[in-house]
């Protein structure tokens, strides 16, 4: 008698061999109405996988690489999270490995990772055109997170950076608040670049400060959020501060107790990302959340798509918007001179 194969069962449930493949893996791709018509095809077939046939046909190792840009980043290390468990659902193995922010070593694991014969990659990139390059060159089925990398073409899974910045700085306007300080993550980043081009259009659009002292440069670290937000209150006395990720929010919280300055009282703050933290300081910090957890599953059920022979679209989810005791009604006067 012969063996029913992927080909009967999806025929059965009138999809393509690739959608049932995907169903039979409990992909989130698939719809529920899909998986239970390709589940109940396959029950009625009574079809089991050949896991050693797969293994011949696919030549594969059943292996794929994860580079994050830093692991001590909470928001990264739910991207890593979520990544490993889908990969697991799907049988895959994973190898995680840590940029930390520098580009070089990222190009150095891209490298690593392909010499070992990994079937494909999900990658937050740090942005350059060298990674293009040789990510061309590697030839391995590529899917970003969190970011994209100019120059080459891959299916994503993003946040919707405009709109999580654009509620932020709407929140502030409406208490009243012009002179807003942003601390911008790097520009070298899409989500950098992203995030700064809303505060930039947004801050336009509602005729707010642009006093070139209200933007600080920095790497989404907090070292660089407690130092950008030091010199934003002592030289450009806003009445508001947006941190575009979570560490620089705890670094711009570090400066402001050392100035003795209180958010939701003394000035606004509002951070992006969350930390479990920020509903514990005092006041509760207001934020823009995004879901790396969610993101990193998403980005491996596209590189399974791609492992399957079909071209997903890219995914960009909704940001949600917390609001807790840190934003206050902006003064009739600016900081405090002594701060200078």
């Amino acid at each position: 008698m012969r063996r029913v194969t992927l080909r009967d069962v999806a025929a059965e449930a009138g999809v393509s061999p690739a959608t049932a493949s995907r169903a039979l893996q409990g992909s989130a791709l698939v719809s529920e109405e899909t998986l239970t018509q390709v589940r109940e095809a396959a029950r009625r077939l009574d079809y089991h996988p050949n896991a050693a046939a797969q293994s011949l046909r696919s030549a594969r190792t059943g292996t794929i690489g994860v580079i994050v840009p830093d692991i001590r980043n909470p928001f990264f290390a739910e991207i890593a999270h979520g990544a490993e468990r889908a990969a697991r659902e799907h049988g895959l193995s994973t190898l995680l490995t840590n940029a930390e922010d520098d580009p070089v070593q990222q190009r150095q694991y891209i490298d690593l990772l392909a010499s070992r014969r990994i079937d494909g990659l999900l990658l937050a990139p740090q942005g350059a055109t060298a990674d293009a390059t040789l990510l061309r060159r590697t030839g391995l089925p590529v899917v970003f997170v969190d970011r994209v990398l100019d120059g080459f073409e891959a299916p994503s899974v993003t946040s919707d950076n405009e709109g999580g910045i654009l509620r932020a700085v709407e929140t502030l306007a409406a208490h009243g608040h012009t002179r807003i300080g942003y601390l911008s993550g790097p520009l070298s980043t899409s989500t950098g670049l992203q995030r700064h081009h809303a505060f930039l259009t947004a801050r336009e659009r509602l005729g707010l400060n642009a006093d070139p002292s209200l933007i600080g440069f920095g790497n989404f670290q907090e070292r660089s959020g407690d130092a950008i937000a030091t010199q934003m209150l002592q030289e450009g006395h806003p009445t508001a501060l947006l941190a575009s990720d979570s560490l620089m929010t705890l670094g711009a919280l570090r400066a402001m107790r050392r100035l003795r300055l209180r958010a939701g009282r003394d000035l606004a703050m509002i951070g992006y990302d969350d930390f479990e933290t920020f509903e514990l300081t005092t006041p509760p910090i207001t934020c823009v959340i995004q879901q790396p957890e969610r993101m990193g599953q998403l980005g491996i059920d596209l590189l399974w798509s791609l492992l399957c022979g079909t071209t997903p679209e890219s995914i960009q989810l909704p940001v949600t918007f917390v609001s807790r005791e840190s934003v206050c009604d902006a003064p009739h006067t600016h900081l405090r001179e002594e701060l200078s």
